[in-house]
């Protein structure tokens, strides 16, 4: 037994949607999201999308792994 992520993801969406959040975005490693999604990014692009928000390079950006590149992508999100 262990922790079910996906699951968790869907439930944060769905938290963060019902507090009035629009712009919500996942900062994940490319090897989840390339050449293809893995579980846990399918269900939060499944669950954004349910709640009817688009997704794209937005919510799930490209980033560098390493310090200047989480900070590139800052609080305005707009890297």
């Amino acid at each position: 037994m262990g922790p079910d992520p996906p699951s968790g993801f869907a439930e944060s969406v769905r938290e963060l949607v019902a507090l009035g959040h629009q712009r919500i975005v996942m900062l994940t490693p490319k090897h989840t999201r390339l050449p293809q999604p893995n579980r846990a990014v399918l269900t939060i692009q499944q669950s954004l999308e349910a709640e009817g928000i688009q997704t794209g390079p937005y919510t799930l950006p490209d980033w560098d792994k390493d310090e200047k590149g989480l900070q590139s992508r800052g609080a305005s999100g707009t890297g």
